[in-house]
Order: C-alpha cells, then sequence, then structure tokens
C-alpha cells in the first residue's frame, strides 16, 4: 500500500494506516512537514520524500523527532528512510533508532538539532548511505549498544558530519557491558570542523571486533 502526505496531514495517520495493511509505503510530498508529536515507524514502512532540501521534515525546535524503536522480545524490521531533510528535533536524536534489524538511510540530511542527529542502539544488518548529519549540538552519529543486545553488520557508507557540537561519528558502549559493536564497515566517510573528534571508537572498552 502507497499512502501519500501533503505538508499540513498526518504523518503520524498515514504510518499507521499503511501498518494496519501490514506494511508499504509512505511518501512525503516536496515542501516543509511540521509533525505536531513524535513520528514513530512500524515495521515493513518504506519513508520517503521527494528530494533532500524539497521534502523538509521540521520539527521546529521542539523535542519530537522521527523514531524507530522496538523492544527486545519485538524487533523492528524492514525498513527504508530516503529522500528528506529533518531539521529543528530537540529529541534526544533527530532520528533514532533502538532494537530494530534490517533497515536502511539513504541520501537523508539531518541538520540543526538540539541533541544528537542519527543516534543507533542495540540494532543489526543496517546501511547508512550517501547521509549527512550537520550542524547539531551533539554528535553528529551515535552508534553504541548499551545493554542487552550486539550492535552488529553494519554498513556506514559516504557519510559526511560536519560542525557537530559533539563527534562526528562516534562508536560507543559503557564500560564493562558485555555486549559488541563488531561486524562492520565504514567507507568513504568525512568528518570535519566538529567540536569533539571526527571519528571515534571508544578507547575505553576492547570490545570491538
Amino acid at each position: 500500500r502507497v499512502v501519500v502526505v501533503f505538508p499540513g496531514d498526518s504523518i503520524q495517520k498515514a504510518i499507521d494506516k499503511v501498518s494496519a495493511d501490514g506494511g508499504g509505503k509512505v511518501i512525503l510530498r516536496k515542501g516543509t512537514h511540521k509533525p505536531l508529536a513524535n513520528v514513530d515507524i512500524a515495521a515493513n514502512i518504506i519513508f520517503e520524500g521527494e528530494g533532500v532540501g524539497n521534502t523538509v521534515i521540521d520539527f521546529e525546535g521542539n523535542a519530537r523527532g522521527i523514531r524507530l524503536i522496538g523492544t527486545a522480545s519485538a524487533i523492528k524490521q524492514n525498513n527504508i528512510f530516503r529522500d528528506f531533510t529533518l531539521q529543528n528535533s530537540n529529541n534526544a536524536a533527530g532520528i533514532d533508532i533502538d532494537y530494530a534489524d534490517i533497515w536502511s538511510i539513504e541520501d537523508v540530511r539531518v541538520t540543526s538539532c538540539d541533541q544528537a542527529g542519527i543516534r543507533i542502539d542495540r540494532s543489526q544488518s543496517f546501511k547508512i548511505i550517501n547521509v549527512t548529519s550537520d550542524n547539531n549540538t551533539s554528535d553528529g552519529f551515535l552508534i553504541q549498544t548499551t545493554s542487552t543486545r550486539d550492535t552488529s553488520n553494519f554498513i556506514l557508507l559516504n557519510l559526511i558530519s560536519n560542525n557537530n557540537g559533539g563527534i562526528g561519528v562516534s562508536l560507543t558502549k559503557p564500560i564493562g557491558a558485555g555486549f559488541l559493536i563488531r561486524d562492520f564497515s565504514v567507507v568513504g566517510c568525512t568528518s570535519k570542523s566538529n567540536t569533539g573528534d571526527g571519528f571515534n571508537i571508544s578507547s575505553t572498552t576492547t570490545a570491538y571486533s
């Protein structure tokens, strides 16, 4: 099923409608969309705009963002995010993904958020391709495992992470946690003019592979 969302329409209602049919595509038309709450993505959803700079999701400085959040017993799967700009989120991250597998973010820009641009936790088998995260007050890309499950089997390809208030691309886990960030590739990525390091794999632990 395909549902088209024009600026001013409810993005969440479109997602819920597609999810009720078992999955499909939500297309955000050109223009600026201003969600009034978090945008919670269900499994089996393609979430697609009409191009970076053309489709803009503006959270207007509110504590809202795009979330793909599963649980240890109910992993979200089979998602694609592509072809839009997200800006001005004051959520924990502009795009926040936790307990989710088999997904990709492609041709997206996340900018001017008051926390991290993109945060990934406890997720596996994913790709982030041709994505820019810039001018955020914390890390551009934060990839972590905080508990319970490895973050593994992922590709970071052609990322740009500039002018962030934290680290450009950070891979981190708590000291002593028994779970790994493992089996990943970082290819063709650039990171500059960030307050913290351009790239950081935490030196406080050896639990990486």
